[in-house]
């Protein structure tokens, strides 16, 4: 970090994104960096990567704000080459990534899905709640192996507090690493399930065909799934949150394979 002296205010400034975290990195990709005029680009970089108050930023003279070109330069076009580790350590404790995504949990799968596909945020701004399910607090560390803790879902208070110390704590190349292995994981089960999902390769598409069905998949989509696997009852939901993710898929599969073999008897 470099000291940024702005008005009588000493600010911690990244050199690198190295330095960068989450928060910051979200921040900036929200202020759509692009469509501004470089003056105003290197406004919001401080802003945005420095967290300085926009007030004391509206203060820097022109000529004075051009002298930081250096200092903001490598935030504006370039990006720190993504990097991926199986365990992060923030604040003292060691959080360690799902060892074998094979075996990620249907409960797991679904609450991913359900970030990445969050309101109009977009994918990066939900992204330490992704994180927030990939990597949780280890267990036992041993010299070539860890366990983590079991997954408990979104509405859990452990789960808010490790998503809310991801976004202020989890620096973004670390975290791009994870977002990148996860989309290459999910693009492998989109394909190899490639029947089941709807064109967005997002949401399931059971019992599509019919108008009515359709919209009832759009409207439920993965809600409908876990109703299906839990036999329609609810009281069961949280063991379908527990099965495996391939397990359920291969199932729900057989269904809509099975439905779609009787549709065509009965015509």
């Amino acid at each position: 970090m470099q000291i940024l002296s702005i008005g009588n205010t000493d600010y911690d400034f990244p050199e690198t994104w190295n330095e960068v975290k989450l928060h910051q990195y979200q921040k900036l990709e929200k202020s759509n960096l692009s469509g501004l005029t470089i003056l105003n680009q290197y406004k919001t970089i401080l802003n945005c990567i420095g967290d300085i108050p926009n007030n004391l930023i509206r203060g820097i003279k022109p000529n004075s704000l051009i002298q930081l070109v250096d200092l903001v330069e490598p935030f504006r076009n370039d990006f720190a080459e993504p990097m991926f580790n199986n365990i992060i350590e923030i604040k003292g404790s060691k959080y360690g990534v799902i060892q074998e995504m094979d075996e990620l949990t249907f409960g797991e799968f679904v609450d991913i899905e359900h970030f990445i596909n969050l309101n109009q945020a977009g994918l990066i701004q939900n992204l330490h709640k992704i994180l927030a399910v990939l990597y949780r607090p280890i267990n036992q560390l041993r010299k070539d192996s860890y366990s983590i803790s079991n997954y408990i879902s979104e509405s859990n208070k452990d789960f808010e507090n490790r998503a809310e110390l991801f976004r202020t704590e989890f620096p973004v190349r670390f975290a791009s690493g994870g977002l990148i292995f996860l989309l290459g994981f999910r693009t492998q089960v989109f394909a190899d399930y490639s029947s089941m999902f709807s064109a967005s390769n997002s949401k399931p598409g059971f019992g599509k065909g019919e108008q009515e069905s359709a919209n009832f998949s759009r409207k439920w989509n993965w809600y409908s799934a876990k109703m299906i696997l839990a036999n329609d009852n609810i009281l069961n939901l949280e063991d379908v949150n527990g099965l495996g993710l391939f397990k359920c898929l291969n199932y729900l599969s057989y269904l809509r394979d099975k439905q779609t073999v009787q549709k065509q008897t009965m015509k």
